[in-house]
């Protein structure tokens, strides 16, 4: 018989109590949840922060530890992201949040 330790979930902090400088909003190029948003746009106006969006490209592989060019992200999937980021900076920012992104 193996005896299986579990851990409780650790309680997320009650987002009205934050006090921080920035907040980070990211993806892997998939569309940011519109909950994420609302919470960073919380956080954000509570502090007087400003929200970075950024989505990290996926490399698809590599060649003796660096990337391989041929296998960088392709010109849509760039585009993805990029448009990813550009939708949750225009909800943020008709938030009145300062926003910016990559």
């Amino acid at each position: 018989m193996t005896a299986v330790l579990r851990r409780a979930p650790a309680e997320l902090p009650d987002p009205d109590t934050l006090a921080v400088r920035a907040v980070l909003l990211a993806s892997e190029q998939r569309e940011i949840p519109r909950a994420a948003v609302d919470l960073a746009a919380r956080i954000a106006k509570r502090s007087g922060a400003p929200v970075h969006v950024f989505t990290i490209a996926r490399i698809w592989g590599t060649s003796l530890g660096f990337p391989s060019p041929g296998l960088m992200p392709s010109k849509r999937e760039w585009d993805q992201g990029r448009t990813v980021v550009d939708k949750a900076i225009k909800q943020l920012r008709k938030r009145g949040i300062d926003a910016d992104g990559r």
